[in-house]
């Protein structure tokens, strides 16, 4: 990964450490839908980089360039692996809360 904190990848697994009987549905919800979102992106910003590096593969003086791409497409694919695990465990405990009704889940924003 590319080391610089991801905000998003620390909510959800600040979501995945707490206790699973305090579940808000609609949080847990909220950030699926901005992982899943991120995911997506992340998967069109890998496609981009392998053409680039496909084009830049033909290319016999490039190869810096392809190597800096190589890394990059690198640092997507393990960023993207890590993003959708944390999603799908994510998802069992929106699940979870979601079948509950969300019956424990604090009242107010958290």
């Amino acid at each position: 990964m590319t080391g610089t904190p991801d905000p998003l990848l620390d909510e959800v697994e600040s979501l995945l450490r707490a206790p699973a009987g305090r579940d808000d549905p609609a949080r847990l919800e909220r950030v699926l839908t901005d992982g899943y979102a991120k995911a997506l992106l992340l998967e069109v910003k890998r496609s981009r980089l392998q053409k680039s590096i496909d084009r830049l593969a033909a290319d016999a003086g490039a190869s810096e360039d392809l190597a800096t791409l190589v890394r990059e497409l690198a640092s997507q694919d393990e960023e993207l692996v890590t993003l959708r695990a944390s999603l799908a465990r994510l998802r069992v405990r929106y699940s979870t809360a979601h079948r509950r009704g969300g019956r424990d889940a604090p009242s107010g924003d958290s």
